[in-house]
């Protein structure tokens, strides 16, 4: 009886621990980020190709625009850890998906000058966001469920990337060349993507430094109020008798999660 009311409450925490939502949240939020980014970067070079040379722009702009995406990723991270603590991780993390979402924004009017300043900004978003994202969801584990929590985290990482190519391929399925109609979807698509990701980080719960002392305590209390309704209860280790008294009847090593 007490072994199998164990087992319900660790089955029950798995959905009402605050920090599981957290860790799906912000799953979610780095889900639609990369669904947008990546989803309009992977088209760039072909609706710049399509532009034939509007406003000085070529299919070539778009991987310079890379190039300089992925240096400043590299001049940035460094800075990263610092920045994040100063702002704190979640305002890090909104700060960085809005920096992220600059170069879907820049389809709208794309020029080399703007493209190149959107992937400058969107190089710094980047790097903040793998280091906050990372770190509100280590944040949000312990030992026992760091490899569970990152392991959902880029599950939904992938399901982002997968997400953001099939809605650019649905809307351009049966087109042979991106006008700018099409255009101003793709950039309206993808940049609502990356917006949505914002209000996932609206939702997080504040996690105290106690927080695991307090689940404790809630947990014996549960298994002493359960206990009282029985004269005897069984643990996996030895039997207790109920006194009457506060004394929590379950072996003080067993892990509850």
């Amino acid at each position: 009886m007490h072994n199998l009311m164990l087992v319900e409450i660790r089955r029950a925490r798995m959905f009402t621990d605050k920090r599981v939502m957290n860790v799906l949240l912000n799953g979610f939020g780095v889900m639609m980020v990369y669904a947008g980014m990546l989803g309009g970067a992977m088209v760039m070079p072909t609706i710049f190709k399509d532009m034939k040379g509007a406003r000085g722009i070529t299919e070539n702009s778009a991987f310079y625009g890379l190039i300089i995406s992925n240096a400043a990723v590299v001049l940035f991270a460094p800075f990263t850890p610092s920045v994040s603590r100063l702002l704190g991780i979640r305002t890090s993390v909104i700060i960085a998906v809005i920096l992220c979402g600059t170069i879907n924004n820049v389809l709208f009017y794309p020029t080399n000058y703007l493209v190149y300043g959107a992937f400058l900004l969107n190089g710094f978003g980047c790097a903040l966001l793998r280091v906050a994202a990372l770190a509100y969801m280590t944040k949000n584990s312990t030992r026992q469920t760091l490899s569970r929590n990152n392991s959902i985290h880029w599950m939904m990482l992938t399901v982002g990337l997968i997400m953001g190519n099939l809605i650019v391929m649905l809307l351009n399925i049966k087109t042979t060349e991106i006008d700018n109609d099409k255009r101003y979807a793709i950039a309206i698509a993808t940049s609502t993507l990356c917006l949505l990701a914002i209000p996932a980080y609206f939702f997080t719960k504040s996690i105290p430094e106690n927080y695991d002392e307090l689940l404790e305590a809630q947990l014996r209390e549960q298994i002493y109020e359960e206990t009282k309704r029985s004269p005897t209860e069984t643990t996996g280790f030895t039997s207790f008798p109920h006194h009457g008294t506060n004394s929590v009847p379950w072996h003080q090593n067993t892990v509850l999660y």
